[in-house]
């Protein structure tokens, strides 16, 4: 019987969209505005950095005239104030002939439209469009679940030959021993396809030796090789071609569908599957490599990075996330 678990970041669990953060701020006269954002940078930490990428530094005073307030630091209600941070806004008081003071502004980051539009009124906020609630993300169906599986029980399989191959060696590393690459799902294979494995190109020359190829990264390696020999095999008279033949929607749509084929980057789309959790190198490979789903049947309690030791794929300054999943199968 099989159990699919998704990974998630502990702070994309449902959290209390109103909740409010208290924040040291400074009212001061407006001309000291470009002087005071200034200083905050130089002497501050970001409020990205700080973790409140949502709000804006400053806003118009909503009592005085003639005034703006600042965001310096959270308040933090457990601690007493650090010195050196009292030190720091007393000089900005004198100096900017500004008061201290402290207001209340949206914890975290808005969900919605609404959302944002309703709190930005009490203290401006930036909003992404792309932010998406974790009860928003699209769920994987019972037919898609069984889908995995049998990639997930290919992936075991391959790591069974594998084991197989190198039983008198010591191996170096604690990762998946087998890995099997999937393409988008298409009509003719509602299961999707089978675009690259660890397994096939275990014993090619390149591979001998080096420490550093797991079974993940050859198996990324193997798509890296399919582009190659695409683009080696894309013609110049092919690509005119394909420019030119527009004007026949039929044939143009043809070639779209060959296009997006033809000039994926790396695991763009793709789902990778594997017998075991990977490790830091090959879950950082597959952001790389732009993979859409990592799915994976056994933790890896040493050197598991995405959900035993690590969460890589919940790190939000990375330029690229894909889901995780821990599917369990009998």
């Amino acid at each position: 019987m099989e159990s699919l678990e998704e990974i998630v970041a502990p702070d994309a669990l449902p959290q209390d969209a109103d909740a409010q953060q208290r924040f040291h701020a400074l009212a001061f006269p407006t001309q000291h505005g470009s002087a005071v954002m200034k200083h905050l940078a130089a002497h501050f930490q970001s409020l990205a950095d700080m973790g409140y990428a949502h709000l804006k530094r400053m806003k118009k005073h909503p009592e005085l005239k003639s005034a703006l307030l600042a965001l310096i630091t959270p308040v933090d209600d457990n601690e007493p104030p650090n010195e050196l941070l009292v030190a720091k806004c007393s000089e900005m008081e004198e100096q900017f002939q500004a008061k201290l003071t402290s207001v209340s502004v949206l914890k975290h980051a808005p969900q919605t439209r609404e959302a944002f539009e309703q709190h930005t009124k009490a203290w401006p906020l930036i909003f992404h469009a792309s932010v998406l609630p974790v009860a928003q993300v699209e769920p994987i169906s019972e037919s898609e679940a069984q889908q995995m599986a049998q990639h997930v029980r290919t992936a075991v399989s391959l790591a069974a030959q594998f084991d197989a191959a190198v039983a008198d060696k010591k191996l170096p590393f604690c990762c998946a021993h087998g890995c099997v690459v999937v393409g988008p799902l298409a009509s003719s294979t509602p299961e999707g396809h089978v675009v690259a494995d660890s397994f096939a190109r275990r014993d090619h020359a390149s591979y001998a030796f080096r420490s550093l190829y797991h079974p993940v990264m050859v198996a990324i390696d193997s798509v890296a090789e399919r582009d190659r020999q695409r683009a080696a095999a894309s013609t110049p008279t092919k690509k005119h071609k394909r420019a030119h033949d527009v004007n026949d929607a039929q044939e143009a749509d043809s070639n779209n569908k060959e296009d997006v084929e033809d000039e994926s980057y790396l695991c763009t789309g793709y789902d990778v599957y594997m017998d075991r959790e990977p490790c830091v190198m090959c879950a950082m490979a597959l952001v790389h490599s732009r993979a859409r789903r990592i799915v994976f049947a056994s933790l890896n309690a040493t050197d598991g990075a995405l959900a035993s030791v690590h969460r890589l794929h919940t790190i939000k300054s990375l330029n690229h996330h894909y889901r995780v999943f821990h599917l369990r199968i009998s």
